[in-house]
């Protein structure tokens, strides 16, 4: 049986990922069309209690599986359901927050043949068969906020049941319930809808060029030529949004903003012509153009900052701070739009959703590059991290810590020969003023085929 602890908590990311915008590139389920809270009933045995949507827990709405790409090719998946502890007592009538020292998981009751649900943080299979749990990664206050990625191996319908156990015994399990899944057939041909403000138009701009680019990798060239005619007309939309009153813009940076989009534009065109002819190379030099074109206005666009899981809808703050209704600290609307690697390692987003890092293992030593929720580089000098290498063949686990490297934001560790045989390892990180540590399972060897 799985039973998956709360320690691996990076999340590996192949593809444009997190929130509305993670797993972008593979499901349509919005997190907060099907976002669970988890708390207790007001009850001495303090009863594991789960709200949410009714027509979602009734399984009269199923959610609804888009085929995957990158690392979930060949499935049909979901970056739902979003699941959220309850941030204050009372907010859901007759609930109480969960009881300090809590190790909740979620336990799949029983499923469907080919439907799992994988671990939001480094994709892994974790529940599969009758049984199996998963325990939640908890912050300093015991809330935890996710988004779990059901996948299922066929098309059609399917179902699955589960409950909230509590592995620490504070809490007596919830009532089973089932949600019901099914899949869809994606639209591979991408269209533009109207941007409500600047920021919105940008940010979709940043998404649509990074699926252009996994376009590009996958060989779905048609694709590359839908994306280039929508990013056209978003670059057209750019000067009438960088004027409306509501933007906030200097003229200054509102003359900037025209000639990026003008730039964008102009690219847009070689790009579409590009994947018309079926020329890879020539579709990437256009949008390296874009790209640049779009880091600038992202300097310049307003900032806003949303829930994680959706809870307010397409609510937004012009400050950052926390969602009132699940308690998750609120994100950046550019934030996570873009988890490529860099060096041609595994990026993985960390549990706290602030940070990234790239790891690249070879020639026994393993390198890990840092950034932050934007995938900026930044600076190592004040992080401290080890990797922890599991038993094997009679050697003893062993822990090696990171040192600074010669390139910026990069630290490097040593790997022994006993490492050889080990192909997953455990990065502990802990960032400048972060008192926690957060893990990440990382690969030191291919997977296995």
């Amino acid at each position: 049986m799985i039973d998956a602890g709360p320690r691996r908590a990076g999340r590996r990311a192949a593809a444009p990922l997190l929130a509305l915008a993670i797993l972008g590139f593979a499901a349509t389920a919005r997190a907060h069309d099907a976002t669970l809270f988890v708390s207790r009933d007001t009850t001495a045995r303090a009863r594991l209690e789960v709200d949410g949507p009714g027509d979602i827990l009734s399984g009269a709405t199923p959610i609804a599986l888009q085929p995957g790409d990158a690392g979930f090719s060949g499935y049909w998946i979901a970056d739902a359901p979003g699941i959220a502890t309850l941030s204050e007592d009372g907010l859901i009538p007759g609930r109480r927050r969960l009881r300090a020292g809590h190790r909740v998981a979620l336990e799949l009751v029983r499923a469907d043949s080919g439907f799992a649900m994988a671990d939001p943080v480094t994709f892994h299979v974790a529940l599969a068969r009758a049984g199996e749990r998963y325990e939640f990664f908890r912050d300093a206050r015991g809330d935890f906020t996710t988004l779990m990625i059901s996948r299922m191996g066929r098309p059609g319908a399917c179902s699955a049941t589960f409950r909230f156990i509590d592995r620490s015994g504070l809490h007596a399990p919830s009532q089973p319930f089932t949600l019901r899944f099914t899949t869809g057939v994606a639209a591979d041909a991408p269209v533009a809808t109207p941007a409500a403000t600047l920021t919105d138009a940008v940010r979709d701009l940043r998404l649509r060029i990074v699926d252009a680019e996994s376009a590009i990798a996958d060989r779905r060239m048609s694709r590359v030529g839908g994306q280039a005619s929508a990013i056209g007309t978003l670059a057209g939309a750019l000067p009438n949004l960088a004027h409306a009153p509501g933007a906030g813009l200097d003229p200054r940076a509102i003359t900037i903003v025209s000639a990026e989009a003008a730039t964008i534009g102009t690219a847009a065109r070689p790009l579409h012509q590009a994947a018309d002819f079926g020329d890879s190379s020539g579709a990437s030099a256009a949008l390296v153009a874009m790209s640049v074109a779009v880091d600038s206005l992202m300097a310049r666009a307003p900032r806003r900052f949303a829930c994680p899981m959706g809870c307010e809808a397409a609510k937004t703050y012009a400050r950052p701070g926390r969602c009132p209704v699940c308690g998750a600290r609120l994100m950046d609307a550019f934030a996570h739009l873009d988890h490529r690697p860099r060096h041609g390692g595994e990026l993985i987003m960390s549990p706290d959703f602030e940070h990234h890092v790239e790891c690249v293992a070879a020639a026994g030593e393993l390198r890990v590059y840092f950034y932050d929720a934007l995938t900026r580089p930044i600076a190592a000098d004040a992080i401290r991290a080890r990797v922890e290498l599991p038993p094997t063949g009679g050697t003893p686990g062993e822990a090696i810590a990171l040192a600074a490297a010669g390139e910026p934001g990069c630290m490097i560790a040593t790997l022994p020969p006993s490492a050889r045989t080990v192909r997953e390892a455990t990065l502990v990180v802990r960032f400048a003023g972060d008192a926690r540590e957060q893990s990440y399972a990382v690969r030191l060897a291919p997977p296995r085929r």
